[in-house]
């Protein structure tokens, strides 16, 4: 994990651009903003020479918004420090490139990345967060479905999945993911799912765009990038979409980033360009006040180990009532076994509940649950525990 900023030895060039060299790391970080391009020419070359002087390859961060851009900076550390050890060594150059830019949390991610990919078609899971084929669709894309769930729906039904996006899958398709704690089933592929599918997406040409939502509510914050670090063993070029809104607390200030990988330095630049022009005609500037908010809390050594530890209690209270529903449901005298529950992540999970029963329980115990059975976990109190699994017990002997 990375360090405070304050503990990374870092140089300011009279370009407006940043150099930071990482003793203890195997790379040479450079952030390059979008003035003065000449200078930042010569700039790029100085770092290239420092990275070869440190035998460490060069990460470079191309700021698409120069206000708050730390913002952004520090927490996409996160994000790059799980996938470079797999793609430093798949770089010819051992020059890596990011160009990215500070939208509207996660939705925003996706609306300025759909200008990109004009042409392309989207797979999405079924089920998957309902705004993502609008996006999309609006933006005047074709969007696809792939299987996800069982047909119980209490499991991920990853050879259907594999099956069909290895007979239909094409090159240029753009293959939407969640990094972790999957919306709305909380059931996510394992690791070596996770390199089964990157491989094939690479086989067909698929583009990998990765929804990061829940950074930190699954597993930990290591832990929840071990799709980034997979999918870029097999993809020299992907993008992720972060939001900060759930693991900063931030959810009205719309704050998240977009993240390109990119091969080479000139993809990079016509990538930004055009990403710059989709902002412009889009929402033009991002909101200010929630990345100055998460640049003060990862700038300052107390206050980002405060946040690691308000995160960990989160994503443990979550666990926690996911467990309790699961033997409480058991103390009920249920007959359905709930303990499938116990292998999802994040804030929801999938009951199983059919949409009849869901309608029995909001009618009759005035306890709302979405049709689909999605249940919000992180909504569940040790106070509303025994109401709501009595009242789902009764529901399924009914």
């Amino acid at each position: 994990m990375f360090p405070c900023e304050s503990e990374v030895p870092t140089l300011r060039l009279r370009t407006m651009n940043q150099l930071a060299v990482q003793p203890d790391r195997r790379w040479v970080v450079y952030w390059m903003t979008a003035f003065r391009r000449t200078r930042s020419n010569y700039a790029l070359q100085f770092a290239r020479d420092l990275a070869k002087q440190f035998d460490r390859p060069l990460i470079v961060l191309e700021a698409l918004r120069v206000g708050y851009r730390w913002a952004s900076n520090r927490f996409h550390r996160f994000i790059i420090e799980g996938m470079l050890d797999n793609q430093a060594a798949c770089s010819k150059s051992g020059v890596l490139y990011y160009p990215y830019v500070e939208p509207r949390s996660g939705d925003g991610s996706g609306l300025v990345l759909a200008k990109q990919t004009p042409h392309a078609r989207v797979w999405c899971s079924t089920p998957t967060w309902p705004n993502h084929n609008s996006i999309f669709e609006s933006a005047g894309l074709e969007t696809k479905a792939y299987p996800y769930l069982s047909d119980d729906r209490k499991s991920l039904d990853f050879a259907a999945m594999f099956e069909l996006l290895e007979r239909e899958g094409r090159a240029g398709d753009v293959l939407l993911l969640h990094a972790c704690c999957h919306n709305p089933t909380g059931i996510d592929p394992t690791t070596e799912q996770w390199s089964e599918l990157a491989e094939l997406a690479g086989q067909r040409g698929m583009l990998p765009l990765i929804d990061f939502a829940y950074h930190g509510f699954g597993d930990g914050l290591d832990e929840d990038r071990r799709a980034i670090a997979e999918i870029s063993k097999h993809h020299a070029e992907f993008f992720v979409c972060s939001s900060y809104s759930k693991n900063f607390g931030l959810y009205s200030e719309r704050v998240g980033a977009l993240l390109a990988v990119c091969p080479d330095h000139s993809i990079a630049q016509r990538l930004a360009s055009n990403i710059k022009v989709s902002v412009r005609s889009n929402y033009s500037n991002p909101p200010r006040h929630g990345g100055a908010i998460v640049a003060e809390i990862l700038g300052d050594a107390q206050l980002r180990e405060q946040w690691l530890v308000e995160l960990a209690q989160m994503r443990g209270r979550i666990h926690s009532m996911r467990t309790q529903f699961v033997e409480a449901m058991k103390q009920s005298g249920c007959a359905v076994d709930f303990s499938f529950l116990l292998g999802q992540r994040g804030m929801f999970s999938y009951s199983g509940l059919t949409p009849m029963q869901v309608d029995w329980l909001r009618t009759q115990k005035g306890i709302y649950i979405v049709g689909s059975g999605r249940i919000n976990v992180a909504g569940i109190t040790t106070s509303n525990m025994a109401t709501l699994t009595n009242a789902i017990a009764e529901a399924l002997r009914t």
